[in-house]
């Protein structure tokens, strides 16, 4: 979003953002408070356990860890609940300026199924990530989530596998006309961190000399491929690399797009003690956005 758009749209939603701050200093007193509370019954309940309670001192600590990470969770539950609605409040908004309407669950990640059916990465079956959205614009269906997986497997008498497949921003959709054939196009810079599969560099001669510098193909169908690399699209993955600059991998198979980005940014963030009505947060937010915009552009431009 430019910085004149940007400033028409902060002047617009001033009063609403000036209603998320006076609920941001009530959740900032509820949370002020209910973590001194949980301070001093913490303090308490470790007191009567030292001076009444007579039991080995490894069993009092193995009981004291668990009471505090339950008093911990719970110190920030005003704290968490108000980043969320705002998060969610305000990326709905910017999306729907863009004529994109989804919705966004910040505490979750992409299906799992989504990750395996692409069949770009080996398997894994521990997921884990946050800052969900699903959405959709004129026909095409789009989910997208920061994602870690791993492959985990735990063994007798050998050590535990933790292997970890991929890290960063994984995102799929679904296009409403079927390209009838399977496109991989990795940049060159990508590496798959479970090296199982060296990336084939099959011959195309796709006419443009710099997506050729930067792109390497895995393709089954030379006609039909040639049918979807466009000089549209072509310019879009070449403008996506350039603008974000991290490694990825898009694939098209059929109807379905998927895309895994090798980034390790945290979308979304939200700080508890800066002011909602601040410019600063919109920004954030609407920059983060856009990152998703441009991931929708590039499956808008596959024809």
């Amino acid at each position: 979003m430019r910085e004149q758009q940007l400033e028409v749209l902060y002047d617009e939603i001033k009063p609403g953002l000036e209603l998320y701050e006076k609920g941001r200093q009530e959740a900032l007193k509820k949370h002020n408070y209910l973590r001194s509370t949980l301070t001093a019954s913490y303090t308490l309940f470790i007191a009567v356990i030292i001076i009444f309670i007579s039991m080995p001192l490894q069993l009092k600590i193995m009981i004291s860890l668990p009471v505090l990470a339950i008093f911990w969770a719970i110190k920030n539950y005003y704290k968490n609940k108000y980043i969320k609605k705002y998060k969610k409040d305000l990326t709905q908004l910017i999306f729907g300026r863009a004529g994109i309407k989804m919705t966004y669950e910040p505490t979750h990640h992409i299906y799992s199924k989504y990750f395996k059916q692409s069949d770009l990465f080996e398997y894994a079956n521990t997921f884990s990530g946050d800052d969900l959205i699903k959405g959709e614009r004129e026909g095409l269906y789009f989910l997208g989530s920061e994602l870690k997986a791993r492959y985990t497997k735990s063994r007798k008498n050998r050590p535990d596998i933790d292997k970890l497949i991929f890290d960063g921003f994984y995102f799929c959709g679904q296009v409403p006309y079927d390209m009838g054939t399977t496109v991989t196009i990795h940049s060159r810079d990508f590496n798959y961190i479970s090296s199982h599969q060296n990336i084939p560099d099959l011959k195309f001669e796709s006419l443009n000399e710099e997506f050729d510098q930067n792109f390497q193909l895995d393709y089954s169908d030379y006609d039909k491929t040639s049918f979807l690399l466009t000089p549209e699209f072509m310019q879009v993955l070449l403008d996506f690399k350039q603008k974000h600059k991290h490694p990825f991998v898009i694939k098209v198979a059929r109807n379905q797009v998927y895309l895994a980005i090798q980034e390790d940014k945290d979308f979304f963030q939200v700080h508890f003690d800066t002011a909602a009505d601040s410019m600063e947060h919109l920004e954030t937010l609407a920059t983060d956005s856009q990152f998703f915009f441009d991931l929708i552009e590039i499956i808008e431009r596959i024809k």
